[in-house]
């Protein structure tokens, strides 16, 4: 008699035999599209050998969480992402954006997994860290906040790049000890997840359709989706509330990265959307370039229409 435990590990087996198959087709995917790429030199990325992985003592959203320090250089400290999909490619992309309108977020980069790696620690070829930051505060209030004009400065930021990233996960703020507030935790953003990002590159054909040219087709859907969306209803009412809160006029603050996000050109965007799609399919990154271009649209109406108030 099969017990509901044997059930639960038969089942536990089949899933990650489908992963293991997905990541499969996946890396031989992107082999192909890398083909005729210049080989790649970016401090963004870096080699897992060069690292001690070792697991947290923590599970979220995200999976097994893995804090990865640099062989002899320990200072030099990870939290790293690796078993679902979507967590390296939002939190790479998110903190470059971030970076460019001045709103602090820790350092992300992607790790490299070369042949002579033995070491079997990574549940997906997508692994991102984040530069580890010793937390003095994990869950500032409202007061920390408000009476701190830096603070508040960044909270408003962080409230208007939640509805301009489409995050989905609320905004985590935490106070690192030497009294800098970040943002961290920001891979529901961009309205795109491991659904989608778990089958492109899987190029199979199932009862006619191909896997890879389907899901392709779900990121135009989510790019449409993008396009047609009204935020000036939700940014007015997200300002509203900012003001209420904090008994200040934050809108200075809340505008700023509408503007900044003005002036990120082309060529910004591919330095580092290039570098991303050496480890995810190239439709990736078009998908990423054509979400930002639809925020710089969106961004320049709601200034204009502020403007016209």
């Amino acid at each position: 008699m099969i017990t509901k435990m044997d059930k639960a590990l038969l089942s536990r087996r089949f899933m990650r035999g489908v992963s293991c198959m997905l990541q499969k087709e996946r890396m031989r995917f992107k082999l192909r599209e890398n083909i005729g790429k210049p080989r790649l030199v970016c401090s963004d990325v870096v080699l897992t050998t060069d690292f001690l992985f070792s697991p947290m003592n923590h599970q979220g959203d995200s999976g097994q969480l893995l804090i990865a320090k640099r062989k002899g250089m320990p200072a030099e400290k990870y939290l790293v992402k690796h078993e679902a999909t979507d967590c390296a490619c939002n939190e790479y992309v998110y903190y470059k954006l971030a970076k460019w309108l001045n709103v602090p977020v820790p350092e992300v980069i992607l790790f490299e997994v070369p042949q002579n790696e033995k070491r079997k620690h990574f549940e997906t070829e997508y692994i991102s860290g984040s530069r580890w930051i010793n937390i003095a505060n994990r869950c500032p209030t409202v007061e920390q906040l408000i009476n701190n004009d830096d603070y508040l400065k960044i909270w408003s930021q962080c409230e208007a790049l939640e509805i301009m990233f489409s995050e989905s996960d609320g905004i985590e703020l935490v106070i690192a000890n030497h009294e800098q507030l970040y943002r961290v935790d920001t891979q529901a953003s961009f309205n795109i997840c491991f659904h989608w990002l778990d089958y492109l590159g899987v190029n199979i054909e199932i009862q006619g359709h191909n896997v890879h040219q389907f899901y392709q087709k779900q990121l135009e859907i989510l790019l449409e989706e993008w396009r047609s969306k009204n935020i000036v209803r939700e940014l007015e009412l997200t300002l509203k509330q900012l003001n209420q809160l904090s008994g200040r006029d934050c809108a200075s603050w809340f505008w700023e990265p509408f503007i900044q996000v003005q002036d990120i050109t082309r060529g910004d965007i591919d330095s580092f959307l290039n570098v991303l799609c050496y480890f995810y399919p190239d439709c990736v990154g078009a998908y990423y370039r054509e979400y930002i271009k639809i925020l710089q649209e969106k961004s320049a109406k709601y200034l204009k229409y502020k403007a016209l108030q």
